[in-house]
């Protein structure tokens, strides 16, 4: 199938239920950038972005088969995206927060009688 200008954003969710790439490249294409601008109000890792971005978009791919449910993928995307960012970040802080302490680190204390 062949983009065409009149389609709306329903019509696009029903070629990528259809399992059409190009609605799924279509797609991707009209919110990427909209997507990585929401991002960056969360965090300032591009490369943290990017990730979630595209596991957003595979996700969406792989759930391919529900997105009629979607009442406007605009919205749905930046959610997920949202979401995804908030919940990298708060996986880095644990990991950060259960790193363990160098061996080298020497602690030394002094008491007072």
């Amino acid at each position: 199938m062949k983009y065409d200008a009149s389609q709306t954003e329903t019509d696009w969710l029903q070629r990528l239920r259809q399992n059409d790439d190009q609605a799924f490249a279509l797609i991707m294409k009209n919110y990427y950038t909209s997507l990585y601008n929401y991002a960056d109000q969360f965090s300032q890792d591009d490369g943290l972005i990017k990730d979630c971005i595209q596991e957003v978009f595979i996700n969406l791919w792989q759930r391919r088969d529900t997105v009629l449910q979607i009442l406007s993928p605009k919205y749905y995307l930046l959610r997920a995206i949202k979401n995804k960012v908030l919940k990298c970040l708060h996986q880095n802080n644990r990991k950060a927060d259960s790193t363990p302490l160098n061996e080298d680190y020497e602690f030394l204390q002094e008491f007072s009688n």
